[in-house]
Formats: structure tokens, C-alpha cells, sequence
């Protein structure tokens, strides 16, 4: 089960509408300096273990998880979740809220923060 604390800290952080949403890194800033978040990227930073990938003079900057086997790969890992109450499950399907899939759109953080209160 999750700590209230990180609950409260995640799902306020999400509705609070400072962090812009974006879709498939946890977090990216843009060459323009705008930055978006995924869902579990806005988690990763209220528990401070997001590191910059160094990105490109060209590209965007990504931030990973410092522990990773790839940084291909932006889905965080089960390890870490399982330690914050998060199973398997629960971790792919706020992937597919904060994603969407090819049947559903994209939730709003707001409303993801809402399912959050609902199942943790």
C-alpha cells in the first residue's frame, strides 16, 4: 500500500496545473525549455529519483530513472512501483490513462489523480 503522504504529495502535484501532460517519458524538456510530464514522471519526481539523460544539443532532454537497464525504455521499473503500492497492473494501466491506446484518449491528470484516490 502506498504511504499517504506520497499519495497525497502525487495526486495534489497533478492537480495542482503546473505540470504540463505530455505522453510516452516520464518527463521531457523541449528545446524551447517546455516541459511535460507523464503521469508516473510527476510521481518520480515528488519521490526525487528522476536524473536528466544529458539529451542533445538537437533533441529534447529526457529524464530516466537512475537505476535502469536501458534507456530505451520508459516505463518505470516494477521494483521501484511495487516499493510505492503500485503492481503491474496498476503501473500499465496509468501508462494507458496518461497515454492513451489506439481505443481510448488520453486522460487529464486531474481525472488520473481522481482514479488514484479510488484504487490506492
Amino acid at each position: 500500500m502506498m504511504q499517504e503522504e506520497i499519495r497525497i504529495a502525487w495526486t495534489s502535484a497533478l492537480r495542482s496545473g503546473t505540470r504540463a501532460q505530455g505522453r510516452h517519458y516520464l518527463k521531457q524538456v523541449d528545446l524551447e525549455g517546455n516541459t511535460e510530464y507523464c503521469c508516473l514522471g510527476v510521481l518520480a519526481e515528488v519521490c526525487s529519483v528522476l536524473q536528466s539523460s544529458g539529451g542533445y544539443q538537437s533533441g529534447p532532454v529526457f529524464f530516466l530513472f537512475p537505476d535502469w537497464d536501458s534507456k530505451e525504455s520508459q516505463t518505470p521499473n516494477l521494483e521501484w512501483c511495487e516499493s510505492l503500492g503500485i503492481d503491474a497492473k496498476l503501473r500499465n494501466r496509468l501508462m494507458e490513462m496518461n497515454d492513451g491506446t489506439d481505443m481510448s484518449e488520453p486522460v487529464d491528470f486531474s481525472s488520473i489523480a481522481d482514479y488514484i484516490d479510488t484504487v490506492l
